[in-house]
């Protein structure tokens, strides 16, 4: 258990000096530490879904969220969704 403490901090330091994100250095980690690929970039995922939705509600209560931007990004990315089952 403290060799995955000391590997969380260690990586969250080589992000906040590199920015770098997380999933770069976390996943082939925990997979370096014998644990399963599969559970690697499951815990990965789930780590990062939580920290993006407080990044999120912190950045909004600053006003530093540019939605405009969001909404067009997501209006473009949406209808390429539906072609991705034909190809």
């Amino acid at each position: 258990m403290l060799l995955f403490a000391s590997l969380g901090f260690i990586v969250g330091f080589l992000v906040g000096l590199t920015g770098i994100g997380g999933g770069a250095l976390m996943t082939p980690s925990l997979i370096f530490l014998r644990v399963e690929p599969l559970i690697a970039v499951g815990t990965d995922l789930l780590y990062a879904a939580f920290t993006k939705v407080f990044g999120v509600i912190f950045h909004h209560r600053k006003e530093k969220i540019r939605f405009d931007i969001g909404l067009r990004l997501f209006a473009v990315v949406c209808p390429q969704f539906s072609l991705v089952p034909f190809f």
